[in-house]
């Protein structure tokens, strides 16, 4: 690696300390195969009194700074200011070689352990700090188109260093000269298809790319009344498409996905006269129940794709607000509707003073559970043998879906419009604005914790996976209502932000437990590790974040963006967005399904009409995914610009017709 002139502008500094030197050459290697990022790590000038006025000027240009904690950089002045330039941008990332601490503030900055890590490409520690990095890169400035063919140069000379070095091992070896032959044109193949990979990747950017009158508008308005924008989309898709059916490699493969998870087309969709609070997939992922609607409850079948027959329950009445047992008027949120683990009943909540329990598949009421005031939630405990009910009046209540009996009635002290049941089936909680939430044994109905703050209390809650803590939140216009985790057993608070959040999204425990993510009423997503009470990851949406939810292993994360009007799904375990799909307004619902693989939502598509949507997020075969999505293929112009004129010409998707019509 050359020393950079003070004008050169590179993606990642990195910081080290020289002792450390071979470690991080591997590392840069590693870093220039996977992604060709330039990068700064010249030794030489830290020697002298003064710091140097080059490394300065390309520290301050830097795009990303990479710190390397070790027990020698430590205690190095010159990484320690370096990292502190950084972390004052915004830009740090932090990776450890060993178990020595940070010195401070950065011991609160998340910090790859790669002390194990032995130069392997796929090891999941290095491919954790090729995300990061992305995800920094991603919030600067995009790079001009001829960057990305500067970084896609970079990585295929490096991997063709790598290649001949290995044919020459090989040839020295006396190895069949056929073997060298056959290396090279795989080589010459691998190159083709992922020189075309970073051009999809240069037309992708300049889809992405808005001017500041463009950014004032919804991206569902900036896509889709562009002609020329969406073309560019069509082009980036075929592009990536055709790179990827020339040879399949994690370049070719990650250029495909990345314009699939942009596209604006879904899988399947029905128009609905109705505005969506809530939506929930059946176990089996065959159905998608649609709560909130005036007219009752919709149930959409996806294998026929059609709606079937209102369930007349679990509506607002017809009406568009609700008046509560207090006089007050609210909207009946996104827990008047649940569908049981088995997938096979659907449970809804009033407007009147019954929950109801159907069969999903015919609508058919099965059994109907009197109350004595308006039921406010309904939710299935875990198995599905029991439902728990909440009233505007402040009662909870258990039943036996089996047999519809009353099981336990509960006062809460005040309206209540959540409530849950533990993972393993453990407690029962639920929550008032006026008196906090409380959380009972389930078996016994014994109070385990009543859990209070100041001001106005939380609306709604989540339990970790667990079951030792449990998650309040909610949202006020008088005041702010914390994020709040407390531990079950104590009622004592493991630890607390000021983030409000609306009761359709809140926070999610991730898969490991440890991490919480929280969406934000102020737009921010925001993942917190909950042992070192740190923050990981965050993202700022720009607007109220409507509602969450995830799958069942909690792995899949889906959010809507009330700002942008943009249903979001994210890798709960690496922060990493995997889909988008835009709306022209009225963003209100998501949810995944079981498994995954589909997000739902529901928002404004064309005028007035609202739609449900399905969309694949991980397609398990993205050409077939891209071909359903491009709504032409290359002409002869574009082919012989971008694949070459050596090649024939082939249509990349054949089921697409010239002119646009599959």
């Amino acid at each position: 690696m050359g020393t950079a002139t003070s004008a050169s502008v590179h993606d990642v500094f990195i910081s080290y300390a020289r002792e450390d030197k071979a470690r991080v050459k591997q590392l840069v290697h590693a870093l220039t195969a996977s992604r060709g990022w330039s990068i700064w790590w010249d030794a030489a000038l830290r020697p002298g009194a003064q710091f140097p006025r080059e490394i300065e000027a390309t520290l301050a240009s830097a795009r990303c700074v990479l710190v390397v904690w070790s027990r020698h950089s430590i205690a190095s002045d010159w990484v320690v200011a370096e990292a502190s330039e950084g972390w004052q941008r915004g830009i740090l990332v932090a990776l450890r070689l060993d178990e020595s601490q940070p010195p401070l503030p950065f011991r609160q900055t998340h910090a790859a352990d790669l002390s194990n890590w032995r130069g392997s490409r796929s090891a999941p520690e290095l491919l954790g700090l090729v995300d990061s990095i992305d995800r920094v890169l991603q919030q600067q400035p995009a790079p001009a188109p001829g960057e990305l063919e500067e970084r896609e140069s970079r990585r295929r000379a490096h991997e063709r260093r790598r290649l001949i070095r290995g044919v020459g091992a090989a040839a020295a070896l006396l190895v069949l000269p056929l073997s060298a032959w056959l290396l090279y044109q795989n080589l010459a193949e691998r190159q083709s298809a992922e020189r075309l990979a970073a051009q999809a990747d240069a037309v992708r950017a300049q889809v992405v790319a808005l001017s500041p009158e463009e950014k004032k508008r919804l991206w569902f308005h900036n896509l889709l009344e562009d002609r020329e924008r969406l073309d560019r989309l069509d082009l980036a898709t075929l592009l990536a498409t055709e790179a990827f059916k020339s040879t399949r490699t994690e370049r070719t493969e990650r250029a495909l996905r990345d314009v699939l998870a942009i596209s604006p087309f879904s899988d399947k969709h029905v128009i609905v006269d109705e505005q969506i609070t809530t939506l929930r997939f059946s176990h089996d992922g065959r159905l998608i129940v649609a709560g909130g609607a005036r007219s009752g409850v919709l149930v959409w079948d996806l294998e026929t794709n059609k709606l079937k027959t209102p369930i007349p329950h679990g509506s607002n009445g017809g009406k568009d607000w609700w008046t509560d047992a207090r006089g007050k008027q609210v909207h009946r949120g996104p827990f008047v509707v649940d569908v049981s683990p088995s997938g096979q009943l659907v449970a809804t909540a009033g407007p009147d003073e019954s929950a109801a329990l159907w069969d999903a598949q015919s609508g058919r009421e099965l059994k109907r559970l009197a109350h004595a005031s308006t039921v406010t939630a309904v939710a299935f405990g875990p198995q599905g043998e029991i439902l728990a009910t909440a009233t505007d009046k402040g009662s909870v209540h258990l039943w036996d879906v089996a047999s519809g009996k009353a099981l336990r009635k509960i006062e809460q002290g005040g309206a209540s419009y959540w409530v849950g049941i533990s993972p393993a089936g453990t407690y029962l909680a639920s929550s008032t604005i006026e008196h906090g939430a409380r959380v009972w044994e389930r078996s016994s109905g014994r109070e385990i914790a009543h859990l209070q703050s100041e001001g106005p209390h939380a609306l709604a809650a989540r339990f970790s996976a667990d079951e030792r803590l449990i998650a309040t939140f909610g949202y006020s216009h008088r005041a702010v209502v914390p994020t709040t985790v407390w531990d079950i057993e104590t009622a004592a608070v493991v630890w607390r932000t000021p983030i409000a959040s609306n009761e359709s999204a809140g926070v999610v425990f991730a898969p490991d437990g440890r991490t919480l993510i929280v969406g934000g009423t102020d737009g921010s997503l925001k993942w917190w590790d909950l042992e070192r009470g740190r923050e990981l990851y965050s993202f700022s949406l720009g607007g109220f974040i409507i509602a969450m939810a995830t799958s069942a292993d909690r792995r899949v994360l889906a959010i809507a963006d009330g700002g942008e009007e943009i249903a979001r799904v994210w890798d709960a375990r690496t922060a990493r967005e995997l889909r988008q799909m835009p709306y022209g307004g009225w963003l209100t619902a998501v949810a995944v399904s079981p498994d995954g693989r589909y997000l739902a939502s529901s928002g404004r598509v064309q005028g007035l009409e609202t739609a449900i949507e399905l969309t694949e997020i991980w397609p398990e075969d993205p050409v077939a995914a891209a071909c359903r999505r491009a709504r032409r293929n290359l002409t002869h112009d574009e082919w012989q610009k971008y694949v070459g004129a050596l090649q024939s010409y082939r249509a990349t998707c054949p089921e697409v017709r010239t002119d646009g019509q599959k």
